[in-house]
């Protein structure tokens, strides 16, 4: 059985010997490597060229700059195995990861496996398990409602809302997946609307929380330098395609509760992003978000029933535009190091 492992390769030299080397050191050795340069100007391309040339189970791609989600695409068209994998240039697996994965892949023949994930920090590191038991067996469905929103207990952790959007830390059967492309154009949630297609297709899925996917957090920005402008925008633009998935679908309304949840749970990355700064315009712009009909029709779908004090009081801060009192939160939350989780 091969396995494809797709890594999209941008200006990333100071990461392809641990990123390529992480890859052919696998315990499990029936894998492709398919490399995707999407144009880089450094020495990323020279990089790949002399791993290419000393293990033939590299695929070399060159590309013009089109962004992630073009050199994912292109990576796919290389697939020729029974399944495929996608890994970030900057991010590491362990080298029994795949071995893992395989034996599992063995035992069950599921559409998608899913592994758990490991945020690795400046000076600690985070494991987030993506369910409480280590094998889970579950329908495509169940994972696809949870994809697109969190329902009843479940809301209590908004901060989890997106574990599963990620398309690293997932292994695909190809001969049900390989159809399926990225959008182009997008800088936000394009994973999200691929596994939208993938867990609506995928029958038996099995979670795997013996593998860990490395996933480095440590260059990026703070949440203050970070400013979006745009965000709310970003945002809204993801869950308008949701809602068109749940129509052309006929999904239930269930996934309509859970969509509801989606946008109310939003509100904390929305809150760091335009709250977590000095900025008039960005405290202008939020109040303006919280007073729109978009939110105030979603809050009116809302239960507040499930979430324990904290989420409570500051979703109905959310609610009742108490810009003011949330600026506080989240300029106290940052200042303490206690980030609000994305």
């Amino acid at each position: 059985m091969k396995i494809n492992i797709i890594v999209p390769v941008y200006n990333a030299e100071k990461y392809l010997k641990q990123n390529i080397e992480c890859v052919l050191n696998q315990d499990y050795k029936n894998i492709n490597l398919i490399l995707v340069d999407d144009g880089s100007d450094d020495n990323s391309f020279y990089i790949c060229k002399k791993y290419a040339q000393m293990d033939d189970r590299i695929i070399l791609v060159h590309q013009d700059n089109s962004g992630v989600s073009v050199a994912r695409n292109k990576g796919l068209e290389y697939v020729d195995g029974e399944y495929f994998t996608f890994l970030d240039v900057d991010d590491f697996i362990d080298n029994e990861y795949v071995a893992n994965v395989a034996n599992t892949i063995e035992k069950e023949n599921p559409d998608i496996v899913l592994t758990s994930v490991i945020k690795e920090y400046k000076n600690n590191h985070l494991v987030n398990d993506l369910f409480e038991q280590k094998i889970v067996k579950i329908n495509g469905k169940k994972l696809l409602r949870r994809l697109i929103g969190p329902i009843k207990n479940e809301i209590n952790h908004p901060i989890k809302l997106e574990d599963l959007n990620p398309v690293w830390g997932k292994f695909y059967k190809t001969s049900k997946f390989r159809q399926i492309r990225f959008e182009k154009n997008l800088n936000r949630s394009e994973d999200l609307l691929f596994n939208l297609n993938a867990f609506f297709l995928a029958e038996n899925c099995v979670y795997n929380g013996n593998s860990y996917y490395h996933y480095n957090r440590i260059n990026e920005t703070s949440n203050v330098s970070n400013y979006d402008p745009n965000l709310f925008e970003k945002f809204k633009f993801v869950n308008t395609k949701i809602v068109e998935f749940i129509y052309h679908k006929k999904l239930n309304t269930e996934f309509q509760e859970a969509l509801n949840n989606r946008i109310i749970a939003n509100l904390i990355t929305l809150a760091i992003n335009y709250c977590g700064n000095n900025s008039k315009d960005a405290t202008i712009k939020f109040k303006k978000i919280l007073n729109s009909d978009y939110y105030k029709k979603a809050f009116k779908n809302f239960d507040f029933g499930y979430l324990n004090f904290k989420y409570r009081t500051f979703f109905k801060l959310c609610e009742y535009n108490k810009i003011g009192l949330l600026k506080v939160i989240v300029k106290s939350a940052i200042k303490g190091k206690r980030y609000i989780k994305r």
